[in-house]
Protein backbone atom coordinates (compact mmCIF):
# COMPACT_ATOMS: atom_id res chain seq x y z
CA UNK A 1 0.00 0.00 0.00
CA UNK A 2 2.73 2.17 0.54
CA UNK A 3 4.20 1.82 -2.84
CA UNK A 4 1.54 2.40 -4.26
CA UNK A 5 0.07 5.16 -2.27
CA UNK A 6 4.16 7.08 -3.22
CA UNK A 7 3.13 5.98 -6.88
CA UNK A 8 -0.27 7.65 -6.93
CA UNK A 9 1.26 10.21 -5.36
CA UNK A 10 4.03 11.09 -7.51
CA UNK A 11 1.74 10.76 -10.52
CA UNK A 12 -0.85 13.52 -9.46
CA UNK A 13 1.54 15.84 -7.86
CA UNK A 14 0.09 18.90 -6.73
CA UNK A 15 -3.58 17.32 -6.58
CA UNK A 16 -6.35 16.34 -3.99
CA UNK A 17 -4.61 12.85 -3.99
CA UNK A 18 -1.33 14.18 -3.47
CA UNK A 19 -2.16 15.99 -0.56
CA UNK A 20 -4.43 13.15 1.41
CA UNK A 21 -1.11 10.42 0.74
CA UNK A 22 1.17 13.12 2.14
CA UNK A 23 -1.11 13.54 5.29
CA UNK A 24 -1.53 10.42 5.77
CA UNK A 25 2.18 9.50 5.84
CA UNK A 26 2.92 12.68 7.87
CA UNK A 27 0.49 11.24 10.29
CA UNK A 28 1.62 7.89 10.07
CA UNK A 29 5.30 8.20 10.72
CA UNK A 30 4.81 10.94 13.49
CA UNK A 31 2.52 8.49 15.23
CA UNK A 32 4.51 5.01 17.01
CA UNK A 33 2.72 1.99 16.95
CA UNK A 34 2.25 1.86 20.44
CA UNK A 35 -0.04 4.51 20.02
CA UNK A 36 -1.50 3.46 17.07
CA UNK A 37 -2.68 0.06 18.41
CA UNK A 38 -4.12 1.81 21.92
CA UNK A 39 -5.75 3.96 19.59
CA UNK A 40 -7.12 1.40 16.66
CA UNK A 41 -8.17 -0.59 20.04
CA UNK A 42 -9.91 1.74 21.17
CA UNK A 43 -12.17 2.98 17.97
CA UNK A 44 -12.46 -1.39 16.34
CA UNK A 45 -12.66 -2.81 19.56
CA UNK A 46 -14.23 -0.58 22.72
CA UNK A 47 -16.40 1.93 20.87
CA UNK A 48 -16.85 -0.09 17.35
CA UNK A 49 -16.69 -3.42 19.05
CA UNK A 50 -15.95 -5.40 15.25
CA UNK A 51 -12.44 -6.54 15.95
CA UNK A 52 -11.43 -8.40 19.51
CA UNK A 53 -8.85 -5.82 21.78
CA UNK A 54 -6.53 -8.99 22.25
CA UNK A 55 -4.99 -12.43 22.44
CA UNK A 56 -4.15 -14.20 19.32
CA UNK A 57 -7.13 -16.97 19.04
CA UNK A 58 -8.37 -16.23 15.15
CA UNK A 59 -7.78 -14.60 12.06
CA UNK A 60 -9.79 -11.44 13.16
CA UNK A 61 -7.10 -11.27 16.15
CA UNK A 62 -4.48 -10.49 14.14
CA UNK A 63 -6.35 -7.54 11.96
CA UNK A 64 -5.38 -4.54 14.70
CA UNK A 65 -1.77 -5.88 15.68
CA UNK A 66 -0.82 -6.17 12.11
CA UNK A 67 -2.07 -2.65 11.02
CA UNK A 68 -0.48 -1.21 13.73
CA UNK A 69 2.94 -2.50 13.24
CA UNK A 70 2.61 -1.53 9.20
CA UNK A 71 0.87 2.05 9.61
CA UNK A 72 4.05 3.81 10.35
CA UNK A 73 5.89 1.96 7.64
CA UNK A 74 3.67 1.79 5.07
CA UNK A 75 4.00 5.75 5.38
CA UNK A 76 7.44 5.78 5.02
CA UNK A 77 7.53 4.20 1.98
CA UNK A 78 5.00 6.32 1.02
CA UNK A 79 6.74 9.32 1.34
CA UNK A 80 10.49 7.69 -0.16
CA UNK A 81 8.64 6.04 -2.82
CA UNK A 82 7.08 9.65 -3.80
CA UNK A 83 10.39 11.69 -3.52
CA UNK A 84 12.12 8.71 -5.51
CA UNK A 85 9.39 9.13 -8.11
CA UNK A 86 9.80 12.45 -8.53
CA UNK A 87 13.25 12.37 -8.84
CA UNK A 88 12.99 9.98 -11.73
CA UNK A 89 10.06 11.82 -13.34
CA UNK A 90 12.78 14.71 -14.31
CA UNK A 91 15.19 12.49 -15.81
CA UNK A 92 16.78 12.31 -19.14
CA UNK A 93 15.90 8.70 -19.93
CA UNK A 94 12.03 9.79 -19.02
CA UNK A 95 11.98 12.45 -21.55
CA UNK A 96 13.82 10.24 -24.02
CA UNK A 97 10.80 7.52 -23.89
CA UNK A 98 8.23 9.69 -24.04
CA UNK A 99 9.96 11.36 -27.41
CA UNK A 100 9.83 7.39 -28.75
CA UNK A 101 6.16 7.51 -28.11
CA UNK A 102 5.78 4.91 -25.57
CA UNK A 103 2.84 4.85 -23.71
CA UNK A 104 2.45 6.40 -20.30
CA UNK A 105 1.29 2.90 -18.96
CA UNK A 106 4.93 1.48 -20.38
CA UNK A 107 6.38 4.45 -19.33
CA UNK A 108 5.06 4.43 -15.53
CA UNK A 109 6.22 0.29 -15.00
CA UNK A 110 9.21 -0.13 -16.94
CA UNK A 111 10.82 3.40 -16.18
CA UNK A 112 9.58 5.00 -13.48
CA UNK A 113 8.64 2.53 -10.69
CA UNK A 114 11.47 0.07 -11.84
CA UNK A 115 14.30 3.11 -11.16
CA UNK A 116 12.38 4.79 -8.43
CA UNK A 117 12.22 0.99 -6.48
CA UNK A 118 16.39 1.01 -5.72
CA UNK A 119 15.98 3.24 -2.42
CA UNK A 120 12.70 2.10 -1.04
CA UNK A 121 14.74 -1.02 -1.49
CA UNK A 122 17.76 0.03 0.35
CA UNK A 123 15.42 0.61 2.96
CA UNK A 124 13.82 -2.49 3.05
CA UNK A 125 16.28 -4.59 5.67
CA UNK A 126 16.42 -2.24 8.29
CA UNK A 127 12.55 -2.17 7.60
CA UNK A 128 12.13 -5.59 8.59
CA UNK A 129 14.34 -5.85 11.65
CA UNK A 130 12.30 -3.00 12.90
CA UNK A 131 8.97 -4.86 12.23
CA UNK A 132 10.54 -7.42 14.75
CA UNK A 133 11.79 -4.96 17.37
CA UNK A 134 8.61 -3.01 17.12
CA UNK A 135 6.73 -6.66 18.00
CA UNK A 136 8.04 -6.68 21.58
CA UNK A 137 5.25 -3.47 23.05
CA UNK A 138 2.43 -4.55 20.32
CA UNK A 139 2.58 -8.23 22.11
CA UNK A 140 2.62 -6.56 25.04
CA UNK A 141 -0.46 -4.32 24.04
CA UNK A 142 -2.40 -7.17 22.45
CA UNK A 143 -1.23 -9.88 24.71
CA UNK A 144 0.40 -11.77 22.19
CA UNK A 145 2.47 -14.65 22.80
CA UNK A 146 5.27 -14.27 20.42
CA UNK A 147 9.09 -13.62 20.30
CA UNK A 148 8.86 -10.39 21.47
CA UNK A 149 7.24 -11.38 24.67
CA UNK A 150 9.86 -14.01 25.74
CA UNK A 151 12.48 -11.21 24.92
CA UNK A 152 11.18 -8.54 27.28
CA UNK A 153 10.56 -11.32 30.20
CA UNK A 154 13.80 -12.62 29.59
CA UNK A 155 15.21 -9.29 30.33
CA UNK A 156 13.01 -8.34 33.36
CA UNK A 157 14.06 -12.14 34.62
CA UNK A 158 18.09 -11.54 33.72
CA UNK A 159 17.74 -14.38 31.73
CA UNK A 160 20.98 -13.70 29.78
CA UNK A 161 20.90 -17.19 27.67
CA UNK A 162 17.61 -16.04 26.01
CA UNK A 163 18.57 -12.46 25.65
CA UNK A 164 21.80 -13.21 24.10
CA UNK A 165 19.90 -16.52 22.15
CA UNK A 166 17.05 -13.83 20.51
CA UNK A 167 19.86 -10.68 20.21
CA UNK A 168 21.49 -13.03 17.62
CA UNK A 169 18.46 -14.36 16.05
CA UNK A 170 17.47 -10.63 15.79
CA UNK A 171 20.99 -9.99 14.63
CA UNK A 172 21.36 -13.07 11.87
CA UNK A 173 17.56 -12.17 10.89
CA UNK A 174 18.29 -8.58 10.13
CA UNK A 175 22.02 -9.88 7.70
CA UNK A 176 19.94 -12.13 5.82
CA UNK A 177 17.27 -9.72 4.91
CA UNK A 178 20.12 -7.35 4.13
CA UNK A 179 21.18 -9.84 1.68
CA UNK A 180 18.22 -10.46 0.03
CA UNK A 181 17.83 -7.40 -0.58
CA UNK A 182 21.09 -7.10 -2.05
CA UNK A 183 20.04 -10.33 -4.30
CA UNK A 184 16.88 -7.94 -5.57
CA UNK A 185 19.07 -5.31 -6.50
CA UNK A 186 20.19 -7.49 -9.22
CA UNK A 187 16.30 -8.08 -10.54
CA UNK A 188 15.00 -4.77 -10.44
CA UNK A 189 18.28 -2.42 -11.57
CA UNK A 190 20.18 -4.22 -14.62
CA UNK A 191 23.07 -2.13 -14.13
CA UNK A 192 23.09 -3.65 -10.76
CA UNK A 193 24.56 -7.60 -11.68
CA UNK A 194 26.03 -10.45 -8.92
CA UNK A 195 29.07 -11.57 -10.87
CA UNK A 196 31.88 -14.18 -10.05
Amino acid sequence: MGLALGVASARKRGKAVDYACVVVAVIGVSIPSFIMGSFLQYIFAIRLKILPVSQWESTAHTILPTAALALSLMATLTRVMRASMLEVVMQDYIKTAKAKGLSEGKIVWSHQIRNAMIPVLTMLGPMVASVLMGTFVIEKIFAIPGLGQHFVNSITGLDYTMTMGLTVFYGTFLVFANFIVDLVYGIVDPRIRITK
